[in-house]
């Protein structure tokens, strides 16, 4: 015999079975990253998911670097790199006032 779930029933029974698998997946990266501080990521990850890939391409372009020369992890660091430089200098040129 089926079993009848209500609307509520149902959405938290699938709702707390995806957060198992989320956690599952979440440990088991860990578990299998083999770095130190397997909890911290590297500082260009945390720029990935504010770009697409068509965005990411663009900033590629703004920025100068061309985008068909890298896979996505070596575009991510290298707009990473621009931004941070930009960042760098924009706090020099402020912390030398003329």
């Amino acid at each position: 015999m089926k079993t009848l779930y209500s609307r509520k029933q149902f959405f938290r029974g699938a709702f707390c079975r995806g957060l198992r698998a989320l956690v599952g997946w979440i440990d088991q990266e860990d578990s299998c990253s083999g770095e130190a501080g397997a909890g911290s990521l590297p500082s260009h990850h945390t720029i990935a998911a504010d770009f697409s890939p068509v965005l990411l391409r663009q900033e590629a372009q703004r920025l100068g670097l061309d985008p068909d020369a890298f896979d996505r992890e070596n575009l991510l660091k290298a707009v990473y790199e621009a931004m941070a430089e930009k960042h760098r200098s924009i706090a020099n040129d402020h912390s030398h006032p003329p």
